[in-house]
């Protein structure tokens, strides 16, 4: 058991390096430093599953099985749709990174059956993840280094001071504002669950936090991560004035905080985010006069014309109950004559014209007893990160397929299956 214990220990902290290791791995972009990182906890996971106790729990099966089905999907692809091997191959990096859920989703399983986690360990692992967060996007930021949000190269990898906007060395935006976003709700509720019983200490630890990864997200200046940095943080604040559960003396402390954060974040912080506030309005006026005025292309920055050419595609594929079925996988070529594929960007279309009704099913079915716990039991802050991070995943993508976003899904899906009382009867 001791053992089990220090891989818990060793995977837990793999876990909450993930920020650093991003980070790393777009400051020596091409050295494959996030590769190298995931093959090892890929290792280390698997070996806790299949050796930690010496027994293996059915779920792990079932893991290795879904594994199984959507390799085979992947295969029967190319056999059918494609007949080569170019657009398999390419797939299998963008479902590698889906299968990250399942497989820490099994490890979790098992650590918490042998007693091994429990559901405060899990908040534990979120809130050191976003300090970390937190901590990458402002170290750069304040040497003036990193990488912009948006830039005209369209590579992703333009200087903060060229381009619009800033992300870090964080190379995937969208997954990064999911995360950003999903923290930020995180620790928005545990700050007002805190505010509730006058827990002095974790107010200021996790409003300090709030704070920071608010900043991080607005630095972003994506269109939705701005929106919601406004209007969240706005409602969290009504919220705790309104509730009858906080003290006056605390309504009062609220007050007098935000009058000081807004003094102190005046001279510094305000004028970087005046930029980028203009900017993104600037950037957003001209696709909306590209877009001839179509308030539905424009809030979905034109996904809904993916969406719509994915479905035509479809149909005149030849292979349309194929396709409705299995898929035909995250390669996109406009080009190929068989399946002119293009990614919406919207996980939920993303993961149908992928992976089929069946996919979608198999996905659902693994993660069946998450969902069902989550509707059933009482919301709390991780039910509302998990919430904020689907409902992104329909309009901004790449939630799903990115390896630092479905690794953090695979801990919010964890924590409603975690029972502390299967634990300690696991002990006993």
């Amino acid at each position: 058991m001791q053992n089990d214990k220090k891989m818990v220990y060793i995977i837990g902290v793999l876990f909450c390096i993930m920020p650093i290791i991003e980070t790393l791995n777009g400051v020596f972009l091409g050295h494959h430093v996030s590769d190298v990182y995931r093959i090892l906890m890929i290792f280390v996971v698997l070996l806790f599953l299949f050796v930690s106790s010496d027994v293996v729990y059915m779920q792990t099966f079932e893991m290795i099985g879904v594994l199984l089905t959507y390799l085979t999907i992947a295969v029967l692809q190319m056999l059918v749709i494609y007949h080569s091997s170019v657009p398999f191959l390419s797939d299998l990096k963008s479902l590698s990174r889906i299968m990250l859920s399942f497989l820490y989703f099994a490890y979790f399983y098992k650590a918490n059956l042998l007693g091994l986690i429990s559901q405060k360990d899990i908040k534990v692992y979120l809130t050191i993840i976003s300090f970390l967060y937190a901590l990458m996007m402002f170290i750069p930021f304040l040497m003036g280094s990193g990488l912009a949000t948006y830039d005209v190269q369209g590579s992703g990898l333009l200087s903060a001071k060229e381009g619009i906007g800033f992300k870090g060395y964080f190379v995937e935006v969208n997954s990064l504002s999911a995360i950003l976003m999903g923290l930020l709700v995180f620790l928005g509720e545990e700050v007002l669950s805190y505010i509730k019983i006058a827990n002095r200490r974790n107010i200021i630890v996790n409003g300090f936090l709030f704070l920071a990864v608010l900043i991080s997200l607005l630095l972003t200046a994506t269109k939705t991560g701005m929106i919601f940095g406004i209007v969240y943080p706005t409602f969290l604040i009504l919220r705790s004035l309104v509730d009858h559960k906080v003290s006056t003396k605390v309504k009062k402390n609220i007050l007098i905080t935000i009058v000081v954060i807004m003094i102190l974040a005046w001279p510094s912080i305000i004028p970087t985010l005046s930029n980028s506030v203009n900017g993104l309005v600037s950037r957003g006026m001209y696709f909306y006069q590209q877009m001839d005025g179509n308030i539905v292309q424009f809030i979905t920055s034109n996904r809904s014309n993916f969406v719509r050419d994915n479905f035509n595609e479809m149909i005149q594929s030849g292979n349309f109950f194929f396709i409705h079925f299995l898929g035909t996988g995250y390669y996109s070529n406009p080009q190929n004559v068989l399946m002119r594929r293009v990614v919406t960007e919207m996980d939920i279309f993303d993961f149908y014209f992928s992976y089929g009704l069946i996919g979608c099913l198999v996905y659902i079915n693994y993660f069946k007893e998450s969902f069902k716990n989550f509707w059933n039991r009482s919301k709390d802050s991780v039910s509302w990160m998990l919430v904020t991070m689907f409902v992104y995943s329909m309009f901004g993508g790449h939630v799903f397929v990115n390896a630092m976003s479905s690794s953090i899904l695979a801990i919010a899906y964890a924590y409603f299956v975690i029972d502390d009382s299967k634990g300690k009867e696991a002990l006993e």
